[in-house]
């Protein structure tokens, strides 16, 4: 399911074989799904690693929204390729159809590059809604060196684990499942994380995270 700028899951789609499975699967895990090899390899190797290594090579700051701990990142400009791509038009329609929810639609918030070094980690939480209805928060992994897994309960209370591989995006809702990100032993994790939503009616938590995430 591709285009000549990117290229998302195959089968994903309204019409692909797994549609109503991820759909099923999203709900039973709490509001959590994880996608493999979301860009096609063109998009990944010539936009993605090109412009998050020139986000690293940048100012980076510490996160102080106090959830993660040794946790380095920065805003990505809405100037950038890179959140054009996460935001166009082809990565929307692909989520709308396979979370079967048509409104959705890019946040306002803006996009973050993360990174996870050594000592890292995040706690467990559940991520607080920023608009009147509880968006999408999308974790894209650009790179992962690391020992460090992502765990989450389900709807069932059963606990999952899954180490986030290069290219591939993990969904969460918020005010959904709960979840962590385990420290980090040994090597690093790079990621992007950005918005959907089917509201951009704001929170005041919209305001407080967008303050306190780098100051």
């Amino acid at each position: 399911m591709c285009n000549r700028n990117a290229c998302f899951v195959d089968g994903t789609g309204k019409k692909g074989r797994f549609g109503d499975g991820k759909a099923k699967q999203f709900k039973r895990n709490g509001g959590i799904l994880y996608l493999k090899q979301v860009f096609d390899r063109t998009s990944y190797e010539r936009l993605v690693l090109p412009e998050t290594d020139r986000f690293r090579r940048g100012k980076l700051r510490p996160d102080k929204s106090g959830k993660a701990k040794g946790r380095v990142g920065c805003y990505i400009p809405s100037t950038s390729p890179l959140h054009r791509l996460l935001h166009g038009y082809d990565l929307t329609k692909r989520l709308q159809d396979l979370l079967g929810e048509p409104n959705l639609q890019p946040g306002d918030y803006p996009s973050e590059y993360r990174l996870y070094t050594a000592g890292s980690n995040m706690e467990w939480h559940r991520d607080e809604s920023m608009y009147i209805e509880p968006q999408l928060e999308c974790v894209y992994t650009v790179s992962n060196t690391s020992d460090s897994e992502t765990e989450w309960i389900d709807t069932d209370g059963r606990l999952h684990s899954q180490w986030t591989e290069p290219n591939s995006l993990l969904l969460i809702r918020a005010e959904g499942a709960e979840h962590r990100v385990k420290m980090v032993k040994r090597g690093e994790r790079t990621i992007v994380k950005f918005v959907f939503c089917t509201s951009l009616e704001q929170t005041l938590a919209h305001r407080e995270n967008l303050l306190q995430a780098y100051i």
